[in-house]
């Protein structure tokens, strides 16, 4: 796969995903995939909700990615929503 191919299928997003719907999307992933994903909790944030993190495979290579950091930087979200669930 090279990021061309990768590119070219990025679907046009109309809307940014909520925080809740991306919670759920990681839950949904992992009961989909239960041998491979593995979602747990890495803290919470200022405001009670639970910081989840999601990871995926047992490869050689680990990369860490995360969104979500600022209310502003919502592209994040985005692209590890799409990355972590490309076919």
């Amino acid at each position: 796969m090279n990021v061309q191919s990768v590119v070219a299928n990025v679907p046009d997003y109309k809307a940014f995903l909520t925080v809740d719907e991306m919670d759920e999307s990681c839950r949904r992933l992992a009961k989909e995939f239960p041998d491979i994903v593995t979602v747990f909790e890495a803290g919470e944030s200022r405001e009670g909700h639970p910081i989840l993190c999601m990871k995926i495979g047992n490869g050689p290579k680990n990369a860490l990615c995360f969104a979500c950091p600022h209310p502003n930087e919502l592209i994040g979200a985005i692209t590890l929503e799409y990355l972590s669930c490309v076919s």
